[in-house]
């Protein structure tokens, strides 16, 4: 155990509301798997437009992959922002000049 201090069966980590640890164990099945997979796709950024009659909706997206980390240590909160900085969103934001 890497965090002495925090008992793994105290834990929880849910994804878009779906529990996958609980009590010191996974919690996924192909239900499970399934409802990420839908999760996770509704979150992706459509590809770039590449006709001349396609457009980004503006603003391009408000999408979010919501990860709950409940450590069952305290009753202390953080908050974590996370940026997409792939090669490919870097590219594509490359082109706006301001």
């Amino acid at each position: 155990n890497e965090c002495p201090d925090v008992p793994m069966d105290a834990c929880t980590v849910s994804m878009g509301g779906r529990v996958l640890f609980r009590n010191g164990q996974f919690q996924l099945d192909p239900e499970a798997e399934d409802e990420l997979f839908s999760y996770l796709r509704d979150a992706e950024i459509p590809p770039q437009p590449t006709g001349p009659n396609d457009s980004w909706p503006f603003p391009a997206h408000e999408r979010n992959v919501d990860i709950d980390i409940d450590l069952g240590a305290g009753s202390e909160a953080g908050r974590v922002l996370g940026a997409d900085l792939t090669h490919e969103y870097v590219d594509i934001n490359a082109d706006y000049r301001s």
